[in-house]
């Protein structure tokens, strides 16, 4: 079974692989769980079901098919350009706000703070244990706002400063590209 491959189409690298979830470990894997993941332009989604019989030309067929631009440029998240940073106290005062964020933005209020023009994304550095300093882009901001959450007034820094140790805690891969 085709498991990979990768192919150019109008100037866009397409990424394919296929995934399977739900699977035992215990024997061959059943096809009706294996879906064809697309990545292009830095996102990936799960695109359609994976069979035994897939062959090249017939995956490079369906993902242009199924794509019909809908990974256009217009349609990818932009490039957050500035980040505000916020120091806390501790660890336990950085994780409580990014969770209340998190929750928010996930919930029906806040849903539309994960897309532009409104992304919330949350970064901290690699080292949060000893630096609890979050990086809030505007959306993120916005949406602390939105939730009740109280911030001191944080300094503000271009995408560029953002330290080169860091983990994403709320974003997409894309975010990973910009930075």
């Amino acid at each position: 079974m085709l498991d990979r491959m990768e192919f150019e189409h109008k100037g866009r690298t397409f990424r394919c692989r296929v995934k399977s979830a739900g699977v035992s470990a215990s024997g061959p894997a059943r096809v009706s769980h294996a879906w064809w993941v697309i990545e292009v332009d830095g996102r990936s989604t799960r695109a359609f079901p994976a069979d035994v019989s897939d062959a090249e030309a017939d995956v490079r067929r369906r993902v242009i098919e199924w794509d019909g631009g809908r990974f256009s440029s217009a349609k990818l998240a932009r490039k957050i350009e500035e980040y505000h940073v916020v120091p806390f106290a501790s660890l336990a005062e950085a994780m409580t706000v990014a969770n209340g964020i998190m929750r928010f933005v996930g919930s029906t209020k806040g849903i539309g703070r994960m897309r532009d023009p409104k992304r919330a994304v949350i970064w901290s550095t690699s080292t949060l244990s000893t630096d609890a300093t979050l990086y809030l882009s505007p959306g993120a901001i916005n949406a602390a706002l939105a939730a009740g959450i109280v911030l001191q007034k944080p300094a503000v820094i271009p995408a560029s400063g953002l330290p080169a140790a860091r983990a994403l805690l709320l974003g997409d891969n894309s975010d990973w590209h910009f930075g």
